[in-house]
């Protein structure tokens, strides 16, 4: 019997990083258990997953099912035949549900006595007829919590899904999956390659996205790519380690086509605050690497990881480093507010007079909304708006006003000692 590989790639919008790997697993164990089921010997299955994409490829997959024999039993030879030996109409009616005439038919001896059977050859279902069945079962049996519709489709999938791809050898299946026709034809990363590539062979799958598409569909692969990159980096620029967080590494690797570390920096006065409160920070909210010198201590340093390649090193890169450099302290400056050691609780002389300059504690004022306060001789109406609005604020703006009752709130702030509880966090001491 004939063998051929079988690729199949459901191209959609941008998935859920935190499900993009268990999603792969569960549709490469669904086509992997219909095979099996439909009793269709193959090769070696492998997945592929990406940020806009699911694929899974199977090798040395043969062209149909194995023939199997196949035995029905029908009434005791007793019932299926009457005392001149003329077929009852218990025997008529079992060869007719069968499409065969009682001659057709044999009996079989059992502890139990002689029943009528029906023996034959089932010939087995041809590969490209099976195949969109089994991928539609498997992608109905996803662990999808819920699910979506777009456009006019009556379809539901976790993302709008945009093109597929069903090939045997190199033969187009042409049945339709998720409302759309499969064909051949991929798409390459969002920016570097954004229009179609041909897929001639199910084996030139990873091939042509990679050197056309810039993209490496192999979860595992751009997984260690990124984890050996982020190491080299930490190791060459800063002479430091990298603490890569496993689950941490998932979805970095889930939200990347083309991953390429970068490093950053932050002020040094950010490591005042406990490092269990900025690795949380860069690790929850910008998905950074943290770095540590040889002896453990962390560094003012950080590493991302952008999904595109600059055209132009020189002039693109510092760019990026720039603009994720930006966002962290942005990041740990409201932080830093609640988490520094010292700062939850204020005297009554520097509140009033505003002697010092740093952020003290984020406490709450006698009107019953939170805020920041801010021991500096700067006027309040000359604080930037994104530092003037609380955190309980609905929306920034520009007015300098601290909360809906302003007036009262700012002249009963200036004569009133602030209240003694801080809504701060307590960090473990170093």
């Amino acid at each position: 019997m004939a063998k051929q590989d079988f690729l199949v790639e459901l191209g959609t919008e941008e998935l859920p990083p935190k499900a993009l790997k268990p999603l792969s697993d569960a549709f490469t164990r669904g086509i992997t258990n219909g095979l099996e089921e439909a009793g269709i010997r193959f090769g070696k299955v492998e997945a592929f997953a990406a940020p806009r994409r699911l694929a899974v490829r199977v090798r040395d997959l043969e062209d149909a099912q194995p023939d199997k024999p196949v035995e029905k039993r029908g009434p005791a030879v007793k019932a299926a035949f009457d005392d001149s030996g003329n077929p009852t109409r218990a025997l008529t009616g079992f060869a007719t549900s069968l499409g065969v005439t009682p001659d057709q038919l044999d009996t079989m001896e059992t502890d139990k006595g002689a029943w009528v059977v029906y023996r034959t050859i089932e010939k087995g279902r041809p590969t490209v007829e099976l195949m969109p069945e089994l991928v539609d079962q498997s992608l109905a049996a996803l662990p999808i919590p819920k699910r979506m519709r777009w456009g006019a489709h009556r379809t539901e999938f976790v993302r709008p899904v945009h093109w597929s791809i069903l090939l045997f050898g190199n033969k187009v299946i042409d049945t339709p999956i998720m409302g759309l026709t499969p064909g051949n034809k991929t798409r390459g990363h969002r920016f570097h390659c954004p229009k179609s590539l041909i897929v001639p062979t199910p084996g030139d799958y990873e091939v042509v996205l990679r050197q056309e598409g810039y993209v490496i569909a192999d979860f595992a692969e751009r997984r260690e790519q990124i984890r050996d990159g982020v190491t080299a980096i930490a190791r060459k620029e800063a002479g430091g380690q990298a603490v890569i967080d496993e689950d941490l590494l998932d979805e970095v690797t889930a939200l990347n086509e083309w991953p390429v570390p970068l490093m950053g920096r932050f002020e040094e006065r950010f490591l005042e605050v406990p490092a269990e409160a900025l690795i949380s920070s860069m690790k929850e909210h910008q998905k950074y690497f943290h770095v540590v010198s040889a002896d453990g201590r962390m560094l003012p340093l950080f590493i991302t990881v952008a999904t595109w390649k600059a055209r132009t090193q020189n002039r693109s890169f510092p760019a990026m480093r720039r603009l994720s450099a930006h966002a962290c302290p942005m990041r740990l400056s409201s932080m830093t507010l609640t988490a520094r050691p010292g700062w939850k609780t204020a005297s009554t002389n520097s509140s009033r007079s505003c002697s010092r300059t740093s952020w003290a504690a984020f406490t709450t004022s006698p009107c019953g909304w939170p805020h920041w306060r801010r021991r500096s001789p700067t006027p309040l109406a000359a604080i930037p708006f994104w530092l003037s609005a609380p955190p309980c604020s609905p929306r920034p703006t520009w007015s300098p006003r601290w909360c809906w009752n302003s007036l009262t709130c700012r002249a009963s702030w200036a004569s009133t000692t602030p209240p003694t509880t801080a809504r701060t966090k307590t960090w473990p001491a170093h």
